[in-house]
């Protein structure tokens, strides 16, 4: 698709190579879904490591771009008042145009949010980001889309006047489940469309799931593989609650290793030079195993593999307990029975989707007694679980691939 001799050009804000490795298949899923539309689109990918993620793409048609907080919040909005107020006097640009990174931003055709969560009650620390990654935007009057996520509910009124204020403004705002559009219809926003997870439509590279082989000794496939994808999100809520989540977690992995199950300890956003918690679960996962027993029979998966290679490393688990949304979307998606401890909305209506949302439960109840309850359950319907997840995964996917339609649609509009 091109425009005369123009090429297209789309910017991506929010999500990241590095870090959360969620965030990275849902850019793939992305990259992948334009590229097929269009093969010689130009990217821009805003991430919030620029640095980490410039050394890791691959990607000879992305651009990795600053994503940071500091440029979306305050230098490009700045830039963006200045350019626009320049071509209202008819003055020239070419000196704001210098900054490479806006500069892309000006130029783009589309601009694409992909932040997985936004505008929620109880995260309101996190509305100034949440605004930042299309204010730029909003101020160059690009098209925007929402990319497929949770948002909601709006019960707060801080939260909700900042999300009336700026979800009208975006041309498409695609919720990921009927909940989100519930909340949607609340403050009573038309310009919604409905679309699952766009990381159910990624596709994986064969060089992945030889990768994968290299993490998993070979006796470990003599017993039954349970996966286990810990959170730095959900410890933090645990600890505010008083709940030993390593702990916990640990005896629990002693009771299944007990019951003679191997278990792979699988960190889906990880970050090995930091001892931040942000975005890592890598630091739970290590106190988590230090706790476990039988530590021959738990392998902690602790290199930085990229979403495709843990999307094959979960698709060999037998069971799998998610924590992290995105770790559970691939082992849905790797047709893979699956237990959910959450902390929103997010988990459940995307769990709908398959009628298997009765496997996931709140942070809030977590206990060592409850999770080999739940977890009996879930071996105990294996094969039903399993004949949803074939029955219902197709329509899934096929609704995963609504969001580059919907992107496709826009550009050509």
């Amino acid at each position: 698709l091109k425009r005369g001799t123009i090429m297209v050009e789309i910017s991506i804000i929010g999500a990241t190579i590095s870090g959360n490795k969620g965030a990275e298949s849902m850019f793939l899923s992305g990259l992948q879904g334009i590229t097929s539309h269009i093969p010689e689109a130009k990217i821009n990918l805003f991430t919030y490591y620029p640095e980490i993620d410039n050394r890791l793409n691959n990607h000879p048609n992305v651009t990795i771009c600053d994503g940071t907080p500091l440029a979306l919040s305050a230098i490009f909005p700045a830039l963006a008042l200045i350019y626009t107020a320049m071509q209202k006097l008819h003055l020239p640009t070419f000196l704001i145009e210098k900054q490479r990174d806006f500069a892309a931003l000006t130029r783009s055709d589309l601009i694409i949010d992909m932040a997985g969560i936004s505008f929620v009650d109880g995260r309101e620390k996190y509305l100034p980001f949440n605004i930042a990654c299309v204010l730029t935007p909003i101020l160059l009057k690009k098209k925007i889309l929402k990319y497929s996520q949770a948002l909601g509910p709006f019960k707060n009124p801080v939260n909700r006047f900042c999300a009336k204020q700026i979800l009208p403004k975006i041309n498409c705002v695609v919720a990921r489940g009927d909940t989100t559009m519930q909340h949607l219809a609340e403050i009573g926003l038309t310009n919604v469309d409905l679309a699952a997870d766009a990381a159910f439509s990624l596709n994986i590279d064969t060089k992945a799931f030889a990768a994968s082989e290299e993490y998993i000794r070979e006796d470990f496939y003599e017993k039954k593989i349970v996966g286990i994808s810990p959170s730095s999100v959900i410890e933090s809520y645990c600890k505010r609650n008083d709940i030993n989540y390593p702990r916990i977690m640990a005896d629990f992995i002693d009771h299944l290793t007990d019951r003679g199950y191997n278990v792979l300890l699988i960190p889906h956003s990880i970050r090995k030079d930091t001892s931040k918690r942000k975005n890592n679960d890598l630091i739970v996962s290590r106190e988590i195993q230090e706790l476990v027993q039988d530590k021959h029979s738990c392998i902690l998966i602790a290199d930085e593999l990229g979403a495709e290679e843990l999307r094959a490393i979960i698709g060999r688990c037998d069971y799998f307990i998610a924590s992290r949304f995105h770790a559970m979307v691939s082992a849905l998606a790797m047709k893979v029975p699956t237990l959910v401890c959450g902390w929103s909305h997010k988990y459940i209506e995307v769990l709908k989707m398959f009628q298997l949302e009765d496997y996931a439960f709140d942070y809030k109840d977590l206990n060592l007694k409850m999770m080999i309850s739940k977890f009996d359950t879930l071996v105990h319907s294996q094969e039903i679980i399993k004949s949803k997840l074939e029955r219902h995964l197709p329509d899934v996917i096929s609704s995963s691939k609504k969001n580059v339609l919907i992107a496709k649609s826009l550009l050509e509009s």
